[in-house]
């Protein structure tokens, strides 16, 4: 079992903050968050479509395919737009 000492030293060595980082090392870059979207709640809506198709009628099913089509395309496509602004 350690002894009281050996924690401590232990607690000392974790908590150790200055150390150098190795030379390779890059600064962190800024984190991008992305704007936010209904694209995905349409997606949602389709595919509930898609289901409620599934148990009634097959016209319900295409609609839900369509809507879920239609939003996935829009949601990449804003996605891929946001992506070229910030390059």
């Amino acid at each position: 079992m350690p002894s009281e000492e050996n924690k401590s030293e232990a607690r000392t060595q974790d908590t150790d903050t200055s150390a150098a980082p190795p030379a390779n090392w890059e600064p962190a870059r800024p984190a991008h968050i992305p704007e936010p979207t209904f694209w995905p709640a349409v997606l949602a809506l389709g595919v509930i479509f898609v289901l409620w198709g599934v148990i009634t009628t097959p016209i319900v099913t295409i609609i839900g395919l369509g809507v879920s089509a239609l939003s996935i395309g829009k949601w990449i496509g804003e996605l891929w737009h946001e992506r070229q602004i910030n390059e």
